[in-house]
């Protein structure tokens, strides 16, 4: 039985508190009707059972110190409070350890973990902040829509692509699928929006490795010239600026109109030889809907 997306994700916002317990009769009632009918929701929270236990296994094996503890405790219990009632103490300090003590590593490996909106927002924010507001445009996206959300493992189907992209942009799909390998599967094409801002954005998965074509209108003053960043690479009158975070590596170009981002975790210089590859096509399908 298909239901309404806003169903789903109601019920997907109310999976966690529902795994301990948290909601009230009436709350519980409509989640255990929905996921007696909704399989997709039922493999959500499949999955987010086994997140839990393996965060809570990756947890137990840190050896934080009673100082890291007590420090992560009081700035849990000084949070406000979620729009819908507190997170359960425990997958709270869980999740904070993880982050405190592995600099996020746990997070991004777990990708799909879904403790708060607000604790994936706050590590958005802390890891954007060091890579400068340019690059941040590609990779706010791309840990909001493909680290932080379930998507699917495989090739997106021509009716989902008409779908969530659109007549204007559809046509990327094609573009990328001819300069990337076999192994890249594009998991997720879609327009997408995160902090009022609004994303094209395709997914691309190998089973090891995750990498977003994220494209976004520039807004004034967004200039990769005029940043700190100098070219990486520059081929065909095309600079491409690159960084690094952690695991991501932010490569990026700009048109008259748009920002082109390849955010990834893939190794060594992988991720700007595949961006050297796309680049030249991606401009040129970019440049006919800016004429």
């Amino acid at each position: 039985m298909a239901h309404p997306e806003q169903a789903c994700e109601h019920v997907r916002e109310l999976l966690d508190f529902y795994m301990d317990r948290e909601l009230n009769g009436s709350e519980t009632a409509q989640v255990s009707e929905h996921l007696s009918s909704c399989e997709a929701c039922r493999s959500e929270l499949d999955a987010r059972s086994s997140t839990r236990g393996r965060l809570r296994s990756a947890v137990r094996s840190i050896n934080a110190s009673p100082e890291l503890r007590d420090r992560i405790t009081r700035t849990i219990r000084s949070t406000p409070a979620g729009t819908h009632r507190p997170v359960p103490w425990t997958m709270s300090i869980a999740a904070a350890i993880a982050l405190a003590v592995l600099g996020g590593g746990i997070a991004y490996q777990l990708g799909h973990l879904r403790v708060t909106t607000a604790s994936q927002d706050s590590y958005i924010a802390t890891i954007t902040q060091r890579v400068g507001h340019i690059m941040s445009v590609g990779l706010r996206d791309h840990v909001h829509c493909a680290v932080f959300r379930k998507y699917s493992t495989q090739e997106v189907t021509p009716e989902q692509v008409a779908r969530d992209m659109g007549p204007e942009y559809a046509g990327l799909v094609n573009v990328v699928r001819e300069h990337v390998s076999p192994e890249q599967r594009i998991v997720m094409a879609h327009r997408c929006g995160y902090m009022g801002r609004k994303f094209i954005h395709l997914a691309l998965a190998d089973g090891t490795h995750l990498a977003s074509l994220v494209i976004a209108l520039r807004q004034p003053g967004e200039n990769f010239d005029s940043s700190s960043l100098t070219p990486a690479l520059s081929d065909n009158g095309l600079p491409i600026f690159q960084t690094s975070i952690h695991r991501f590596q932010i490569d990026g170009f700009q048109t008259s109109s748009y920002l082109v981002y390849l955010v990834s975790d893939l190794p060594g210089d992988e991720s700007l030889k595949m961006f050297a590859q796309l680049a030249p096509s991606v401009r040129g399908y970019l440049a006919k809907l800016e004429s």
